[in-house]
């Protein structure tokens, strides 16, 4: 009876502790996803199913995580109603075994993760974390015990004699750290976390096959983020519940490149200073946090993100870093216009003149009509609408848009172009936290596409393209939008475009992020690729792993200064590989990755890929 007392009143103070701990979340402003109960219920009801899936597909990446977390967590919760039952009076053999069983697999769970730390000391976080494994490993001691009193099988038959007692202040002890750790201390990442997971900030990322979505809307009547208290309550509370895993830290580019970006030290200061009791465990975050004035976030900080995700997708406690530097980027763009130059030089030129570089509108799109495009009308009707972007406007980018209409018009693709009603897509001022800029792109673009009558529109940039078919939902535009890989897959597909495979040498394809982690797309790329040359080899980080090229969310206009540059981080692992090309499916990462000096691989476009190999030998 004194293990259920314990396992009572501990449970109660854990209970206690988190709502108390509650009151630094409520602070926050509220959350459009959770506007009732019922709404807040249903977050609860969908939490197995997001657990099991979703959070056990990026902790699976680490087999021996996975393995420590199943059994661990598997063995402590299966052992809590096992000791119930045997302490209410289920005594006998079976129920002990199975009691005993779950005991042992909660150690093996513990022993798994002291390994797992000595191996990666460096990554994983210090300090109270590094106690759970033992606290684990005596809990499961304490209860193996306390089973011998329940039973009278050993010279233990009462709790009153010396050593009953001696083993009760053991278990008193291990108790009060666990369960008081479910809400301040290094165990309360299992209890805010199972809340963070069911009460997510962004509920519709568990129905999409991209790993990270498009932005958090900016809320009415608000300008960003300028105090932690005006993130959602939904944010603060995934702040808290970060377990300082130091996933985040390994895979972000800017940290990698030396810049003053720690994701880890990032997320842990914004709980701080959202008045969170976290002491951060990991490596030195560097100059994150400013105390003086609105600023949350020291500005070389709050710059450096590329907001390439991939945070966000090696996070195993599902937590939105991108959303959170961006709510804070609105409130310096919109608010005191502290951005950097280069940055602030292009908003002004997208507000005059429709683009970053500040030319002349029709130089976009009139030497595509010079190719017999046609300019699709108001009213106008086609299969599909090719969407130049931005990039049109330069040299480079121009002659893979020759590759790709010509193999359009080859295939006997029914298309055309929208002229000069197009405008930038306005990703890179979303990204940047220009909200009021990117709302004025999307609605003149919205309204031009709306005017048009077409099936899907194809772009060769994955930024556009998920802005038009992501970002644009919360501007009142719905449009099927699809990457130029897809397309030209399809076409290879169905016979309409037929490569020569000996074409091209050896050849390694760098996946986009904004292609892999936002759209969810990496198999048409490899598609056209591998159908057009003779060895395809994957470099290191591929796939929805993939390193950023250092251009996305306006970095490449920011220029922070570091101790590498992210292109050439990422061209040294392309280079590892020995190919004689790189295939890429996005301009901006053509452009840094052919910005890297010395020698190394060719940079290619898939679309010049494709046009080579189909070309009569």
């Amino acid at each position: 009876m004194p293990v259920l007392l314990l396992f009572g009143f501990f449970t109660t103070v854990a209970v206690v502790g988190v709502l108390w701990r509650s009151r630094v979340w409520l602070r926050g402003r509220s959350d459009p996803h959770y506007p009732s109960l019922f709404s807040l219920l249903r977050g609860f009801v969908a939490f197995p199913r997001r657990y099991l899936v979703d959070v056990h597909h990026v902790v699976a990446r680490r087999p021996i995580a996975a393995r420590m977390h199943a059994m661990g967590a598997g063995g402590f919760l299966g052992s809590v109603p096992a000791a119930i039952a045997v302490h209410m009076g289920l005594h006998g053999l079976p129920s002990v075994m199975i009691l005993l069983s779950f005991l042992c697999i909660c150690m093996i769970g513990a022993i798994l993760d002291i390994l797992r730390r000595a191996a990666e000391k460096r990554r994983l976080a210090g300090g109270g974390y590094a106690q759970m494994p033992y606290l684990l490993i005596a809990y499961s001691v304490f209860h193996a015990v306390a089973i011998l009193p329940e039973l009278q099988i050993s010279s233990l038959s009462s709790w009153k004699s010396p050593f009953g007692l001696a083993v009760l202040a053991f278990g008193i002890a291990v108790h009060a750290m666990l369960f008081v750790g479910c809400f301040h201390g290094p165990f309360r990442h299992a209890v805010l976390g199972a809340l963070h997971v069911s009460l997510h900030t962004r509920p519709d990322r568990f129905d999409s096959k991209a790993s990270v979505g498009s932005l958090l809307p900016q809320r009415e009547a608000s300008y960003g983020v300028a105090d932690p208290t005006e993130f959602t309550w939904t944010q603060l509370l995934s702040f808290d519940a970060c377990v300082q895993c130091g996933r985040c830290e390994e895979v972000c580019p800017a940290n990698a490149a030396g810049q003053p970006l720690n994701p880890r030290g990032l997320i842990v200061g914004l709980a701080q200073q959202s008045g969170a009791l976290v002491t951060y465990e990991g490596n030195d975050p560097g100059p994150l946090i400013l105390t003086q004035g609105s600023v949350i976030l020291a500005n070389d900080t709050l710059w450096s993100c590329t907001t390439c995700g991939a945070c966000v997708q090696a996070c195993p406690m599902l937590i939105e870093h991108v959303d959170a530097i961006t709510d804070v980027r609105r409130s310096v763009i919109q608010t005191s216009a502290q951005a950097p130059r280069e940055l602030t030089r292009a908003i002004e030129n997208t507000r005059d003149r429709g683009n970053t570089t500040a030319q002349d509108p029709n130089k976009r799109w009139n030497w595509v009509e010079e190719m017999g495009v046609p300019v699709l009308p108001v009213g106008g009707k086609t299969d599909v609408l090719l969407w130049l972007g931005d990039h049109a406007f330069n040299p480079r980018h121009r002659r893979v848009l020759r590759r790709l209409i010509e193999m359009m018009a080859e295939a006997g693709v029914d298309f055309g172009i929208l002229g000069e009603d197009e405008w930038d897509c306005g990703d890179w001022a979303c990204r940047a936290g220009d909200e009021a800029t990117f709302q004025e792109l999307a609605r003149a673009n919205i309204e031009a596409l709306s005017a048009r009558r077409f099936n899907r529109i194809v772009a060769p940039d994955p930024h556009a393209v998920h802005a038009l078919k992501n970002e644009y939902r919360r501007c009142g535009g719905a449009f099927d939008c699809i990457h130029h890989s897809q397309l030209l897959s399809e076409l290879v597909d169905n016979g309409r475009l037929k490569p020569n495979q000996d074409t091209m040498g050896r050849i390694t394809y760098h996946d986009p992020c904004y292609l892999a982690r936002y759209i969810g797309e990496t198999d048409a790329p490899r598609a056209v690729v591998e159908k057009s040359s003779r060895e395809l080899v994957d470099p290191p980080r591929t796939q929805e792993a993939t390193f950023c090229c250092g251009a996305g969310g306006g970095a490449a206009l920011s220029d922070i200064a570091g101790e590498a540059r992210v292109p050439d981080i990422r061209m040294a692992e392309l280079a590892s590989t020995g190919a004689d090309c790189v295939a890429v499916s996005c301009p901006n990462c053509a452009v840094m990755l052919e910005g890297v000096t010395g020698d190394g691989p060719q940079v290619r476009d898939i679309a010049e890929i494709l046009w080579e190999a189909t070309r009569p030998s």
